[in-house]
């Protein structure tokens, strides 16, 4: 069976990681002895080590999670995705861009699940912490994996067929609207709560975000 290619996105790390040549023959007639059962706990446990390998068999396998397991997987992924080092800041700094792929793979399949309201809510918190993560470094060049990711829940509002009055009420609610305020002099978040990181939230309006591309 052939494997899906992981989507090509664009990152800060760059460092280059070397093919083992002589080992894959080697390892593949060893797994090919060992039973099925054996190889599945072998996946399992490199799974629960390393989340990239999570995300990679996930998507690979096409694993459809429950919609709340698959929330909580998005809002780790967000996390991930979004971490920095505050020593960090002003400085073109590595972030994951494999989690900003697998938040917006995770969007997408709540969003076909029919669970646009969560994927709203998760894009707002998206939005909040890589609009931070934006501003501490000097040039956020994570600002169009967050967009890419963005994007994902604008289109589907665009194509939904909620009735206008409910996709307006959930916009507004998670500050998909279309008037995002990113006046530098709003003190309030998209969904009016202070923060003295209120206007890092406000990055992306929405004139930013079109769906033409």
């Amino acid at each position: 069976m052939g494997f899906k290619k992981m989507p090509q996105h664009k990152s800060s790390q760059a460092a280059t990681v070397q093919k083992p040549a002589g080992c894959i023959a080697a390892l593949r007639n060893t797994l090919e002895r060992r039973k099925k059962a054996d190889l599945v706990e072998l996946l399992l446990e490199l799974a629960r080590a390393d989340r990239r390998v999570l995300w990679q068999l996930a998507a690979q396998c096409d694993v459809v999670a429950a919609p709340q397991e698959l929330a909580a997987a998005t809002r780790q992924a967000i996390a991930d995705a979004t971490d920095f080092d505050e020593r960090d800041a002003n400085r073109n700094f590595d972030y994951d861009g494999d989690a900003y792929c697998e938040v917006k793979r995770n969007l997408s399949s709540l969003i076909d699940a029919r669970q646009l309201p969560l994927a709203m809510q998760l894009s707002l918190e998206l939005m909040k912490a890589g609009s931070l993560q934006v501003e501490v470094s000097d040039e956020g060049l994570m600002t169009a994996d967050i967009e890419d990711c963005l994007r994902v829940v604008i289109k589907a509002l665009q194509k939904s067929d909620m009735p206008a009055d409910e996709v307006l009420a959930c916009a507004r609610r998670c500050g998909i609207a279309t008037g995002w305020d990113s006046s530098p002099k709003s003190n309030s978040t998209p969904c009016g709560t202070n923060s003295p990181h209120a206007n890092h939230a406000l990055l992306f309006p929405a004139r930013s975000l079109s769906c033409s591309d």
